[in-house]
């Protein structure tokens, strides 16, 4: 298994999972959560997931978001955000409900950030996607 997580001190939790649904109340709903690898029936397949991550802002100003995910070096989203009337030091949830892509052979699923303080994109995190009985 060869999972990393963000070391980061903007960037809490990080998941992948397939599926997640922002709530009410500080709660969110995650569903199936990949704990290690990802597994996939056979290659190539078609593959939906969602992420769930935490920016932790510094400051209360106005914080924006900037999310790149890969499988082996190619692009699947780039996604962007703000968040505005948060708190300094409290976590902030960002969920994408839902990304498509195609599996072609084994690879990595990574996923970095940049953020308005942190102008770097980061790895934050790294997952390995293989066939079912390769685990």
């Amino acid at each position: 298994m060869n999972t990393r997580n963000a070391k980061r001190s903007d960037i809490g939790n990080v998941l992948v999972c397939d599926f997640a649904s922002p709530g009410q109340g500080h709660k969110n709903t995650l569903v199936n959560v990949y704990a290690g690898d990802i597994i996939v029936q056979s290659m190539p397949s078609r593959f939906s997931f969602s992420l769930y991550v935490e920016f932790i802002p510094k400051t209360e100003e106005d914080y924006s978001i900037n999310l790149k995910i890969e499988l082996s070096e190619n692009s699947i989203a780039e996604i962007s955000a703000t968040s505005i009337g948060h708190k300094a030091g409290i976590p902030v949830p960002f969920v994408v409900s839902r990304i498509d892509t195609e599996i072609k052979e084994p690879g990595k699923l990574t996923i970095s950030a940049r953020t308005n303080e942190n102008k770097k994109l980061d790895l934050i995190m790294e997952k390995n996607v293989v066939p079912a009985g390769a685990e």
